[in-house]
């Protein structure tokens, strides 16, 4: 908990430091993506990545029309789950609920009388894992089933999540904004974020119409994409308060 009080109280006294001017506060939300790297060699599990979700809050400070800093609170679920080949079975579960912090930038530029903004953004994000425990969370399961090719699957498998309290990543992205009502925006954010550290590892032993493949593992660092959408409002806008 020392960890994420730091966070939230560096977190508070960088918003602080903002001057009063061009301060905006935003809603986001939306949908994760996320991904796992994978070693199979029998080449039957997919690679598609497992849909999570996030929602937060960011405040965003601009120097100027092109550049601003950012940081905020996001509330988001990582997931923990495989998918086959030309399989309709999927399985997927909760590993673990998350808080982020993000600390960016973003560079972008105004079109059409300031109508929209096509921007590009990167920074880190700090990740506090709310399901640590003192011991990781273990599972293991078995299933049999039918892929759409008519092949019989058997497998066993077992995993291990909460490997970190807490961990980094770095994320880059970008996206458009449109201006509504006059001073908010509305926005459409796409990010690519990359992990580190082993927060998530699956092990999996299975059988296609009976023969054996090497064991193959899928481990997560973190690593997802998110889509979202994001509301800003004007806290207060250049040489202008807010009524």
């Amino acid at each position: 908990m020392r960890s994420i009080a730091f966070s939230i109280i560096m977190t508070l006294m960088s918003i602080n430091l903002f001057s009063q001017k061009n301060i905006w506060i935003g809603v986001d939300a939306g949908v994760n993506f996320d991904i796992y790297k994978i070693n199979d060699e029998g080449g039957f599990i997919s690679t598609k990545p497992i849909v999570a979700g996030q929602v937060g809050v960011n405040l965003e400070k601009e120097f100027s029309e092109i550049f601003s800093l950012g940081t905020g609170f996001l509330f988001k679920t990582y997931m923990e789950g495989n998918r086959y080949k030309n399989g309709s079975f999927f399985a997927d579960s909760r590993a673990f609920n998350s808080l982020i912090i993000p600390a960016y930038i973003k560079i972008g530029q105004f079109f059409n009388n300031n109508l929209f903004k096509i921007s590009a953004t990167a920074g880190g994000n700090f990740v506090y894992n709310f399901d640590y425990w003192d011991d990781p969370n273990e599972w293991f399961g078995s299933s049999t089933f039918i892929l759409n090719n008519g092949i019989t699957v058997s497998d066993n498998y077992y995993g291990t999540a909460n490997l970190k309290r807490y961990f980094f990543l770095l994320h880059a992205g970008g996206g458009i904004e449109f201006t509504i009502f006059k001073y908010c925006r509305l926005g459409f954010m796409i990010k690519r974020h990359f992990g580190f550290a082993n927060v998530v590892e699956i092990s999996k032993d299975y059988t296609t119409n009976g023969t054996p493949h090497p064991t193959a593992s899928l481990i997560s660092t973190g690593d997802f994409t998110s889509s979202t959408l994001q509301f800003f409002y004007p806290l207060c806008r250049k040489n202008q308060s807010i009524d």
